[in-house]
C-alpha cells in the first residue's frame, strides 16, 4: 500500500518532486531518507503510528524537523499565522487521504459486509476531528 506524505516544507516544490519519485517501489520509511539523503542530508521520514490506523501515514522532514514554509511578513519575518494556517491544511489533506482510503475500502466490500459499519464509525470519528482542525483553521484566519 502506498503511504499518505506529509511533506515538510510544503513550498518546496523541488523536494516534493523529489520525494515523490523517490517513493516509487518502498515500503519503509527508512528506505524512503536513503533514497533523499545524498541530496537532502538532514531529511527524516518517520511513519505515524495511530492505533487503529488502516493506512500508512509518513511525515518526511526535509531539514529533519518540521520547518516553516518561506512566507514572510512585511516586516521580513516568518509570519507565524500563515505557518499555522498551513500546518493545518496539511493535516487536512493528510486526514483527507485516509478519509478515502476509508470510503475507497467501504465501497469494495460487498453489501452486508460487517466491517463497514466498523469503517463508518472511523469514518465519523475523522470526520468530527477534521471539523475541529477547520474551525481551528477558520479561527486562525479570522485573526488576520
Amino acid at each position: 500500500m502506498t503511504p499518505v506524505l506529509v511533506i515538510n516544507p510544503r513550498s518546496d516544490t523541488a523536494f516534493l518532486g523529489r520525494v515523490r519519485e523517490a517513493l516509487n517501489g518502498l515500503d519503509q520509511p527508512e528506505e524512503l531518507a536513503q533514497r533523499l539523503r545524498a541530496r537532502y542530508p538532514d531529511v527524516v521520514v518517520r511513519p505515524r503510528q495511530l492505533s487503529g490506523e488502516r493506512m500508512a501515514v509518513w511525515y518526511v522532514y526535509r531539514d529533519g524537523r518540521w520547518t516553516p514554509d518561506a512566507t514572510r511578513s512585511d516586516e521580513g519575518q516568518m509570519n507565524e499565522r500563515d505557518d499555522a494556517i498551513r500546518a493545518t491544511a496539511d493535516d487536512l489533506i493528510a486526514d483527507a487521504d485516509e478519509l478515502k482510503a476509508i470510503e475507497d475500502q467501504k465501497a469494495a466490500m460487498g453489501a452486508g459486509d460487517p466491517r463497514a459499519d466498523a469503517l463508518a464509525g472511523e469514518a465519523q470519528e475523522l470526520l468530527e476531528e477534521m471539523t475541529t482542525k477547520a474551525t481551528a483553521q477558520r479561527e486562525i484566519v479570522a485573526e488576520r
